[in-house]
């Protein structure tokens, strides 16, 4: 009897625990265009449609649950650019860590809204702000493809001059990369 519980207790645990050992890591580089801009604020004569604007490394990680991490990597206008000097890419700059996409077929998505209202230290005036951003990430064969929906707007209480609205898609293709470029790449931005 007893020998009949160790070997369901191993049985179980080798049938139950593989799951989570099978993980896949796959590393891309995705440069992305700009596909449609609504935005009021940076209309198409300052971003427009067609142009290189980012480019994401990312690092997905699919198991039990896909967990993917985002390094956002900005080209457009000098972004890069300080007093003339090429500045290196900082972490705060579009870095995402170990988001939970919701899986359905062949996309990967994750989301992300919020608003809020507070005061401009300098107009000492209110502000509303709005903001999302969607990422999804489709994978056709062992091809995948990126579409950025990314939505900022800010209302200034009197001073309506100042306000902001972006409102763009963002989309490309990417290129399946390894682990040593990708590290390389999230160090040193583009190269």
């Amino acid at each position: 009897m007893m020998r009949k519980i160790f070997l369901y207790f191993i049985l179980s645990f080798f049938l139950f625990n593989t799951a989570y050992a099978a993980k896949k890591t796959t590393y891309l580089k995705c440069p992305l265009k700009m596909v449609e801009n609504r935005g009021k604020s940076f209309d198409s004569s300052w971003w427009p449609i067609g142009s290189e604007l980012n480019e994401f490394y990312v690092k997905i990680v699919e198991s039990k649950k896909t967990k993917i991490s985002v390094h956002q990597y900005f080209t457009s206008k000098d972004y890069w650019k300080k007093n003339g000097q090429i500045i290196k890419p900082d972490d705060r700059d579009g870095f995402l860590k170990n988001l939970v996409f919701k899986k359905e077929n062949d996309q990967l998505e994750w989301g992300y809204s919020d608003q809020m209202k507070f005061k401009d230290k300098n107009t000492k005036e209110m502000i509303e702000s709005k903001f999302s951003d969607t990422l999804t990430f489709k994978k056709t064969d062992d091809k995948w493809n990126l579409t950025v929906m990314e939505y900022q707007e800010f209302k200034y209480e009197k001073n309506h001059s100042s306000n902001v609205h972006i409102f763009h898609k963002l989309a490309g293709d990417c290129l399946v990369i390894d682990k040593k470029l990708y590290k390389d790449f999230i160090k040193n931005g583009k190269l």
